[in-house]
């Protein structure tokens, strides 16, 4: 939530998603608000694997919120496969709810490089929302 901490390696998934994130915050049309959380429950439960050097790969799922609110004067334009899934109609913001499951490499506990790297990382949008 706040950027800080050193789990987890600089990479396109980590600080290169918070970096370009940034970049729509606000802009002058609109101001963008996101929300990650861990996926909950035992169907989002996460998987891990050992490896033979003593770290693991793991295998777990996020959700990942995202509202646009736009300023006054402009409206929402959702591109045509967001709109198939929006309920509401886009006056004035849009909310979309995404899932991404997520592969990352955890180093073992004396590895001369403690960060987890992800290895990989899938995201789709599941829920479009207009208000």
């Amino acid at each position: 939530m706040t950027g800080k901490g050193s789990v987890f390696a600089d990479g396109q998934s980590t600080s290169g998603m918070r970096d370009a994130r940034k970049k729509y915050l606000r802009t002058p049309k609109f101001w963008t608000e996101y929300i990650d959380s861990p996926a909950q429950g035992a169907q989002d439960a996460p998987v891990g694997l050992r490896t033979s050097d003593g770290g693991a790969i793991v295998f777990f799922t996020s959700h990942h919120r995202q509202k646009q609110t736009m300023a006054k004067g402009f409206r929402p334009n959702p591109d045509p496969q967001i709109k198939a899934l929006m309920t509401g109609e886009a006056k004035k913001a849009v909310t979309l709810t995404r899932i991404a499951e997520s592969a990352v490499r955890v180093p073992a506990k004396d590895a001369a490089d403690p960060k987890v790297v992800f290895l990989n990382r899938l995201e789709g949008v599941t829920a479009a929302k207009g208000e």
